[in-house]
């Protein structure tokens, strides 16, 4: 689940989930519909991204930016297909896979210029649901 939060002048969004991956999926989710207007219909290239840091925070803003560079630069909605979150002594690494589909320019409906480095993560200990709060700049 996610929901655009109230901002001066950014998109601001919030996102909760259960397991790793509705986590994930519904932050490139929540990244496209800020992004595109139509969604696209093709779909049919595959990519896979593999990410390392030493916080999640970091991670996560880093998967963020990777979602808007293809949006803004290589011109494909994504669509997350698998991932694995890994945390190994001091690093986090997320390998996932991805199903992009073409856009077009009027397929557009804002521009992103970047993700805020102020990412909120938190993480139940109890249900282990995730959640975090990331700010697009446009």
């Amino acid at each position: 689940m996610f929901e655009y939060l109230e901002h001066t002048a950014d998109i601001k969004i919030r996102v909760k989930a259960k397991n790793e991956f509705e986590f994930f999926s519904d932050i490139v989710k929540s990244v496209n519909e800020a992004i595109f207007e139509a969604k696209p219909i093709k779909c049919d290239k595959h990519r896979e991204l593999v990410l390392e840091s030493g916080s999640i925070e970091q991670l996560i803003h880093d998967f963020i930016d990777e979602i808007v560079y293809i949006a803004n630069y290589e011109h494909f909605a994504s669509k997350l297909f698998s991932c694995n979150l890994e945390h190994k002594k001091e690093k986090y690494i997320l390998t996932c896979s991805f199903v992009l589909c073409e856009t077009k320019k009027e397929d557009y409906k804002i521009e992103v210029k970047a993700v805020s480095f102020n990412i909120l993560y938190k993480e139940d200990v109890k249900t282990k649901e995730k959640s975090c709060e990331f700010v697009l700049d446009i």
